[in-house]
C-alpha cells in the first residue's frame, strides 16, 4: 500500500494553476483511499471487523434486530433488509353445542369444559380437549369471551377468565349474572392481560348461591386471545 503523505506545509494551493505539489498529494490520497476500499461493494454500508479493517456490511439483521410480536427484519440478501409489522399471536375456543356443567358447591371455582372447537390461530395452541388456550410469547393480550347459560332455578353466577389450571385469576374480567328457570342469560367480558410463555388461559364459573349440584346449561361459549404487544 502507498503510504499516506502529508499536507505539503506552507505551500499555496493555487497560484494561476493547483501547485504541483499538492496535486501529487491528491494522487496519493486518492491511491491510498482506493487502497482502503478495494473490495468493498458500492451501495453497502461499511463497518470495520475485528481487525480494525474496512468491509461492508453484506446482512443488516446482525446490526437490525426486530421486536417479537410487533417488527420483523427480514435480510434482503443484497446488503439491505425489509421492515414488517409482526403477525400478532391469537387463538380462539367455542362451541354452540349446549352441555351440562355441575356445580357440587357454592363459592368454589369449576372451569367450564364445555368447548368443542378451535378456531384459526398464529403461535397459540387452543386446545378445545383441555378447554384452554395456551401462550407462545410473554406480552400484554387483548381477550373478550362470551357465555351463554340457563338454569332450571333462581341462582347468581360469576364468570372469570384465569389461568394455569385456576392458580390466578384476571378480576377485571369477571362478569355477574342471575338466572331465573328455563330463561338464558348472555354474558361478555373483555381486557388487557398480561401473560407468560406457556400460561394456559381457561374460563371458569362460580355458584353464588347455597344449594348442593346445581346444574348450569352451557349453551355457547367464545374464549378470545390477541397479543397486542410482545416481549
Amino acid at each position: 500500500m502507498t503510504a499516506f503523505k502529508v499536507p505539503p506545509g506552507k505551500v499555496p494551493i493555487t497560484g494561476n494553476f493547483v501547485n504541483d505539489k499538492w496535486l501529487k498529494w491528491f494522487d496519493s490520497l486518492k491511491v491510498t483511499y482506493n487502497a482502503f476500499t478495494t473490495g468493498l461493494v458500492a451501495s453497502r454500508l461499511v463497518a470495520a471487523d475485528a481487525s480494525g479493517n474496512l468491509e461492508d456490511v453484506a446482512d443488516l439483521t446482525d446490526w437490525i434486530a426486530g421486536t417479537t410480536g410487533q417488527i420483523n427484519v427480514t435480510d434482503d440478501g443484497d446488503g439491505t433488509v425489509t421492515l414488517s409489522e409482526s403477525t400478532k399471536d391469537f387463538g380462539s375456543l367455542s362451541t354452540t353445542t349446549p352441555a351440562n356443567l355441575t356445580t357440587a358447591a357454592v363459592d368454589t371455582w369449576y372451569q367450564i369444559v364445555n368447548f368443542t372447537a378451535e378456531g384459526s390461530s398464529v403461535n397459540m395452541d387452543p386446545d378445545p380437549d383441555e378447554d384452554h388456550i395456551t401462550i407462545a410469547h410473554n406480552g400484554f393480550y387483548l381477550m373478550n369471551y362470551m357465555f351463554t347459560g340457563s338454569c332450571a332455578a333462581a341462582h347468581n353466577w360469576k364468570v372469570c377468565v384465569r389461568r394455569n389450571n385456576n392458580a390466578t385469576g384476571f378480576d377485571q374480567t369477571t362478569a355477574y349474572f342471575s338466572t331465573t328457570t328455563a330463561n338464558k342469560y348472555t354474558v361478555t367480558g373483555s381486557g388487557h392481560l398480561y401473560l407468560l410463555e406457556d400460561d394456559t388461559v381457561e374460563l371458569w364459573l362460580m355458584r353464588l348461591t347455597a344449594g348442593a349440584d346445581i346444574v348450569i346449561s352451557v349453551d355457547s361459549l367464545i374464549l378470545w386471545l390477541q397479543l397486542m404487544w410482545g416481549m
